[in-house]
């Protein structure tokens, strides 16, 4: 099998700078199966995404792979740059945004991904989150605002051989892989989802955590132990349909958003 038939091109957002066409295409929406019956079509939209109640449903299985999975991100010497996530969805993003992340600025333990308008430069921003079509190859349906990551001592054959694993154990539709900004390469994390449809990380040791969480992404950067991001649900259960804030908040704000949604944590 071709590199070429494996991830269809160079990945847009990782291997090569992002257009407006490929953020058109990460939010565009398509008519496809259901991931949980493995039938991937277009799947380059976060809005086609499954919903979040997926992640107890596939965890176990892909928990049964991350062994072999770490010894092929430690044979390329990738650790330091990629991970692997549940691909999923929290909500829909409006028409003509997208889900875009950074450290929040006052403080590196937060990274923020909130929605911002389609008028940024697509320049500025990389991927962050992919996923893999066998059309299209890889594509990202989340972003980081910052320079693409140096990768020129990759070695492609990786892209190639993770791609193998995954379509080899059917893993294409409930797997992707994640560029890791490096703030976020040594702690555990928790992701809670915040009431303007942003979502936030927060390393897991500064939080009183009691609620039932479930495991949506995982990376190799330590030597032994994997590290982990959960999730935490809405504790009314459901997420809001649209957002009523777009901006970057302060720490207090975020503060209040997260006691006033999780208040047994903080």
């Amino acid at each position: 099998m071709s590199t070429q038939a494996v991830h269809g091109g160079p990945i847009p957002g990782l291997q090569r700078t992002l257009t407006t066409h490929d953020l058109e295409k990460a939010r565009q929406q398509y008519d496809f199966p259901s991931f949980i019956r493995n039938a991937v079509a277009d799947v380059c939209s976060h809005n086609n995404l499954p919903e979040d109640d997926i992640l107890l449903k596939v965890v176990e299985k892909i928990r049964k792979h991350l062994p072999q999975l770490r010894l092929l991100f430690q044979k390329f010497g990738v650790v330091n740059l990629f991970g692997v996530h549940v691909p999923h969805r929290h909500f829909t993003v409006p028409d003509r945004f997208h889900l875009v992340g950074q450290t929040e600025a006052r403080d590196e333990s937060l990274y923020l991904t909130r929605l911002m308008d389609d008028t940024f430069n697509p320049s500025e921003v990389c991927g962050r989150k992919f996923v893999y079509d066998p059309q299209r190859g890889w594509c990202p349906h989340e972003f980081h605002y910052g320079p693409m990551p140096d990768i020129r001592n990759v070695d492609p054959e990786f892209f190639l051989r993770f791609t193998e694993y995954l379509v080899t154990n059917e893993l294409t539709s409930i797997l992707g892989l994640m560029y890791l900004p490096q703030e976020l390469l040594l702690y555990d994390m928790i992701e809670f989802v915040l009431s303007n449809c942003a979502l936030l990380l927060v390393q897991a040791a500064s939080t009183r955590i009691t609620d039932d969480r479930v495991t949506t992404s995982w990376n190799f950067s330590d030597p032994i132990y994997t590290r982990e991001t959960d999730c935490i649900p809405d504790r009314f259960g459901k997420h809001p349909p649209r957002p009523d804030d777009f901006l970057l908040q302060p720490r207090p704000v975020i503060n209040d958003a997260i006691q006033q949604h999780y208040p047994r944590i903080l």
